[in-house]
């Protein structure tokens, strides 16, 4: 009876087939659970290999069932051998990109994966005037100030040449220059 109702699972260890247990696939209320109805040796890990299909499962969890203080079955949460591959792939193919600041339009990531920073706002202005000499930070802090005044004004207007007195300050530091591009973009197109 118990070989008609159970299916054989063989348990590999290191490449090394170590037992065998009969077990069975338990119903939506267990997803993803073998239930071994013999004590085994297994251990997280592992693989569970049906002997009569050759499907593998990986062993995610292997919990014994105990009576009378001893183990007599075990509940193993698997994961089939097609979503362990993805779950590799997917953690081998990560890549971590380290950047200190970026200021403008820029595209950050893998081919995978993209981070698209399109704009600045004051606050990353505000950012790198702090790192300008201190005389240059007087003068561009009055530029910040009419950036600040467009930005809060109920209808903001850049006016051509608003900015004009402070043109050798920006030439002289591009990122300062980006990041105002980028404010007045999203200024244009209403992301403020």
């Amino acid at each position: 009876m118990l070989n008609e109702a159970t299916i054989k699972f063989d348990v590999e260890r290191d490449n090394s087939v170590i037992c065998s247990s009969r077990g069975f696939f338990c119903g939506k209320n267990y997803p993803s659970t073998i239930q071994l109805v013999e004590n085994v040796d297994i251990k997280n890990g592992d693989w569970l290999i049906d002997t009569t299909t050759n499907q593998r499962y990986y062993v995610l969890d292997a919990h014994p069932i105990i009576v009378g203080g001893q183990p007599v079955d075990w509940m193993v949460k698997y994961q089939t051998e097609l979503e362990y591959k993805q779950q590799l792939n997917v953690n081998n193919n990560s890549t971590t990109i380290n950047i200190h600041s970026v200021n403008g339009n820029s595209a950050i990531g893998s081919q995978a994966n993209v981070v698209f920073n399109i704009g600045s706002n004051l606050s990353d202005i505000e950012a790198i005037i702090e790192k300008l000499s201190p005389t240059e930070q007087t003068e561009a802090n009055e530029l910040l100030t009419i950036l600040k005044d467009t930005t809060e004004s109920n209808h903001p207007i850049l006016v051509e040449g608003a900015l004009s007195k402070f043109s050798n300050l920006i030439k002289k530091h591009s990122d300062l220059l980006i990041a105002i591009g980028g404010w007045a973009v999203q200024l244009l197109i209403g992301t403020k």
